[in-house]
């Protein structure tokens, strides 16, 4: 048997809540907190000669001054929880507009430990979901008076933590500048070096590479003509994400520096530079400041440079050839070019090959996935080391044996630095527009800047042996085509 059941009409009552703040000691502060020194000297009596951990949030109004704080937690002598629910309950009972965090070391040292950096990470995400900005995280070391502040060690966490500013607080929570960084890293280099006893120069270099330029920071070791140049565009970059800079690492790079030490030796007798050299190709476009120092040869919207390898030839690691050192070594541009070129075929040798075979490693397999080796097929030139490999293209007769391979002309994809692809002329179906279409499309979406060629087609006519932009090849067989029709007309007319 069934039985019916009625349902009441639910009602949902209206609770009214009224939460009073309890205040005990008072901040005697008019004064904004505008940076940590005014922060201890505010909290300095409620937080002295503590013998635990003790957590305090400083609730702040939108002038930056204090409105009250709150104890948040107090902990055992090396370590003390912060709930994140604590560090909010007082700031949004008391309308805080930002909010400062405080806790102590008993032990007098200031340093942060691994638990204190991720409880700031996890506090900054927190503060950022509920729009309440963190202005700084301070340790101070009770007894020895020692202070640590993230804001002024470790800016990068808080720029990375994208919360807004307001105008009244700029000048504690300003932004961390480029320049900034610059000057901050070169400071904790200084420090770093004399704490280990090196005398050593550090001073600012802009870089220009081929597809690269960069601000970056020299640190020169007394009585060396050599050091690294460390890129301070990615050193800051890594910074605002992390808020972290490697100094001790940098400082290890210039201790290995004899090496570079040898280098400027190798390098100042042709000599001695002449079987290590290679050629490079790299677009013109981007380039022009880099090019206007560096000796070069202009192919298609190509430049072709030549530079130096430094150690193992695996390595990849080479310095570019400049006009300075071209001058110094006192040869021209044309034997340069053509010991490079020598050098490079007996380093890199190059290497012609079926793109599948060249994707599976398969040389000399007769079919691949069915396919027989008489169908047209994509081709790649590259080196055997892989390396720049598509400057292998410019060796003397490699495009007429591709040609030979092939069996006919083709178009060249210039796919990166380290490989070309060959298309025969009767697998190209579309306009050459068609193709740099796709290979602009290619180079947004696969490639890196700074690997990347050019966004146009090649062609190679092994008739003429002639090298030349895809649209300068059709607008020629264009004209052909008109010629000959206008001599079939005209023999028509006679």
């Amino acid at each position: 048997m069934a039985t019916r059941m009625t349902q009441e009409p639910y009602q949902l009552s209206e609770v009214e809540v009224r939460l009073k703040l309890r205040e005990r000691d008072v901040l005697y502060s008019a004064d904004p907190i505008s940076n940590p020194e005014a922060a201890v000297r505010v909290m300095k009596e409620a937080l002295q000669d503590t013998d635990r951990e003790m957590v305090c949030v400083v609730n702040l109004d939108t002038h930056l001054r204090p409105v009250n704080y709150n104890i948040v937690s107090i902990g055992g002598l090396d370590t003390a929880m912060i709930p994140v629910q604590n560090v909010f309950k007082a700031a949004i009972l008391s309308n805080a507009a930002s909010i400062m965090l405080l806790h102590t070391h008993p032990s007098g040292v200031a340093q942060p430990s691994r638990i204190d950096d991720e409880t700031t990470k996890k506090l900054l995400e927190a503060c950022r979901l509920m729009d309440i900005p963190l202005t700084d995280h301070i340790i101070i070391g009770c007894m020895t008076g020692e202070t640590f502040s993230y804001r002024t060690e470790r800016p990068g966490l808080f720029m990375a933590s994208g919360l807004s500013v307001s105008e009244q607080g700029e000048q504690y929570m300003k932004e961390f500048t480029f320049d900034d960084f610059k000057e901050h890293t070169a400071s904790l280099v200084r420090e770093e070096l004399e704490q280990r006893g090196l005398a050593a120069e550090v001073h600012f270099i802009d870089v220009r590479k081929l597809n690269q330029s960069y601000h970056g920071i020299s640190i020169l070791p007394e009585g060396e003509s050599a050091s690294p140049v460390f890129n301070l565009d990615e050193m800051y970059r890594h910074y605002l994400e992390t808020g972290e800079i490697d100094v001790g690492q940098m400082i290890h790079e210039v201790e290995a520096s004899h090496d570079l030490a040898r280098l400027a030796e190798k390098l100042d007798d042709y000599e001695n530079v002449k079987d290590s050299l290679v050629i490079r190709v790299s677009p013109r476009e981007g380039n022009e400041d880099f090019l206007e120092i560096t000796p070069h040869r202009e192919i298609l919207d190509l430049a072709v440079t030549y530079h130096v390898i430094v150690g193992d030839r695996d390595e990849g690691m080479s310095t570019v050839v400049t006009q300075k050192m071209l001058e110094h070594y006192g040869i021209s541009e044309e034997q340069l070019h053509q010991d490079a070129v020598n050098s490079s075929m007996n380093l890199f040798p190059a290497r012609t090959v079926p793109l599948m075979d060249a994707i599976l490693g398969l040389v000399g397999q007769e079919t691949i996935l069915g396919l027989p080796r008489n169908e047209p097929e994509l081709w790649v030139i590259t080196n055997r080391g892989g390396q720049e490999g598509a400057a292998a293209m410019l060796y003397p007769d490699v495009l007429e044996q591709a040609a030979e391979q092939l069996g006919e002309n083709f178009y060249i994809i210039p796919s990166s630095r380290y490989e070309v692809i060959l298309m025969p002329d009767s697998m190209a179906l579309g306009s050459y527009q068609e193709l740099e279409t796709m290979i602009r499309e290619v180079n947004r979406t696969e490639v890196s800047k700074e690997d990347r060629l050019s966004d146009k087609a090649y062609h190679y006519e092994d008739k003429s042996r002639r090298l030349e932009m895809a649209e300068d090849f059709e607008a020629r067989k264009m004209r052909m085509k008109q010629k000959k029709m206008q001599r079939q007309k005209a023999g028509v007319e006679l």
